[in-house]
């Protein structure tokens, strides 16, 4: 790919599009869709009830509430979003050359905690069904024990950590004009390429974390309470939530 802009350089949204638009891996590739299956949306969509519990406060918040239902409809929902996550991973290696470190790791992120998360998903399904019998309900206690079988406790502090990093990540950059131009420049390009679901997720996630400001506490709450309910659940607290 000729005239790449080199990582340590600043960032010209219009060059990056140009560079993209030239390269003939641009193209989005489809994912068949395989759905959930129907265990594995049970937990998710307890999950999600879960953190609409957790996270009330910020849920009733006008700053916070764009950011927190963003999570609950885009990230955290009883969805199959592996297109979407193919998407992040192919669209980290277009850009591996093109914008800065920062910016990688950022995404490098992102595609690390959805594996992880998957794959603790996985995990904990099977600790339910296999080995505590879990036919159709999940209650706090049955979830805490599922976690308590797969002991995976260092696993699910990385889990945290990689999600309040993010969330601090991007609410840093979701102030900056540069995002802003970046994703404008980037609509059309998207459309072409057949990205435009992913572009729009994009867009979703960064109007969100705009209302919180510089200055939220988002991350720092999440850390603290997902730790501290992470402990009550290994010191063997049925109710830990």
């Amino acid at each position: 790919m000729s005239d790449v802009v080199h990582p340590d350089d600043k960032v010209n949204p219009l060059r990056v599009m140009m560079d993209l638009q030239r390269s003939p891996e641009t193209q989005r590739q489809e994912v068949p869709g395989r759905g959930l299956e129907p265990r594995m949306a049970l937990l998710r969509a307890w999950q999600s009830e879960r953190l609409k519990h957790t996270y009330a406060d910020f849920l009733a918040d006008e700053h916070s509430t764009p950011a927190c239902q963003f999570f609950l409809s885009d990230v955290y929902a009883p969805q199959d979003f592996s297109q979407r996550d193919h998407d992040l991973e192919k669209l980290h290696g277009l850009l591996s050359h093109l914008v800065p470190a920062p910016m990688l790791s950022l995404l490098a992120d992102a595609i690390e905690l959805n594996q992880l998360s998957n794959n603790l998903d996985i995990r904990l399904l099977e600790a339910l069904v296999d080995e505590l019998g879990m036919v159709g309900e999940i209650t706090p206690a049955l979830y805490a024990s599922g976690y308590r079988v797969c002991d995976n406790y260092t696993e699910r502090v990385r889990q945290i950590d990689l999600m309040t990093r993010i969330l601090r990540e991007v609410g840093k950059g979701a102030g900056q004009p540069l995002v802003t131009i970046t994703l404008k420049a980037a609509r059309l390009p998207a459309q072409r390429f057949g990205w435009q679901d992913l572009h729009d997720f994009l867009v979703r996630g960064h109007a969100a974390f705009r209302r919180l400001g510089l200055k939220n506490e988002l991350a720092s709450t999440i850390q603290q309470r997902e730790t501290r309910i992470l402990d009550r659940i290994f010191a063997g607290e049925s109710e830990p939530f």
